[in-house]
């Protein structure tokens, strides 16, 4: 039920990445230098993930997104980087994904998520002395199928950890203010009503009405009510 600090010290880690004289920085770190060089530092890349690409997405982000299959022809062209899963052209019919470039450096979107969850990985390790063997991985609720998928391939490559379960945000909200302590003694008594969760963050504002049991059970929808 202890919360765990980040490596930086922080209860939240953000999902941004850049490099630093070649070194790989993530988080807060990576947040701070946005605002000096934009085209610099990923972020959002979570929204990209399992998303085929087009030119239409060029002009929303400020760092460099290209078709991964372009970007495999270049690599192919340059006689480099045929190991990395930016110079794999999709098979199979597949529409090709979503390469970012920061600071001379092409990754996926999954491939950005998993040094995201590696640092995360880190924080949780430092905190219980050893290397933590599961997880619970919230992801926005707008991901479909194909998202979740991506999302669980990125913990899996970028720490080796069993994602156990993939649940909503609002969901995970929910979750974690019942188990961290953040609930008075009024919400306790309640806890087994309907809530309703407002989810501010991220590109759109939702709203979501939960049940929760007494252990996270997999959920059902039906015109939009999210049981768990």
């Amino acid at each position: 039920h202890d919360g765990c600090s980040c490596v930086q010290g922080r209860r939240t880690t953000p999902s941004f990445l850049t490099y630093d004289d070649g070194q790989l920085v993530v988080g807060q770190l990576a947040k701070r230098g946005r605002w000096r060089n934009p085209s610099r530092v990923i972020f959002n890349a979570q929204g990209l993930m399992g998303v085929p690409y087009n030119d239409a997405l060029r002009p929303k982000y400020p760092f460099p997104v290209s078709s991964e299959a372009d970007s495999a022809e270049e690599d192919a062209a340059a006689g480099g980087g045929e190991g990395s899963a930016a110079a794999k052209k999709p098979s199979g019919g597949k529409a090709a994904g979503v390469v970012m470039d920061v600071a001379g450096h092409r990754l996926t979107p999954r491939e950005v998520a998993a040094h995201v969850v590696e640092n995360l990985t880190a924080s949780a390790e430092h905190k219980l002395h050893q290397p933590p063997g599961y997880a619970v991985l919230a992801v926005p609720s707008y991901f479909n199928k194909a998202q979740k998928a991506e999302a669980h391939r990125a913990v899996a490559e970028g720490t080796g950890v069993e994602a156990v379960e993939v649940i909503e945000d609002a969901t995970a909200a929910l979750v974690a203010a019942k188990f961290s302590g953040a609930m008075g003694p009024l919400e306790e008594e309640h806890f087994d009503r309907p809530w309703c969760v407002v989810d501010v963050g991220g590109l759109v504002t939702q709203v979501r009405l939960l049940l929760v049991a007494c252990r996270v059970q997999r959920r059902g929808r039906q015109e939009g009510l999210t049981l768990v």
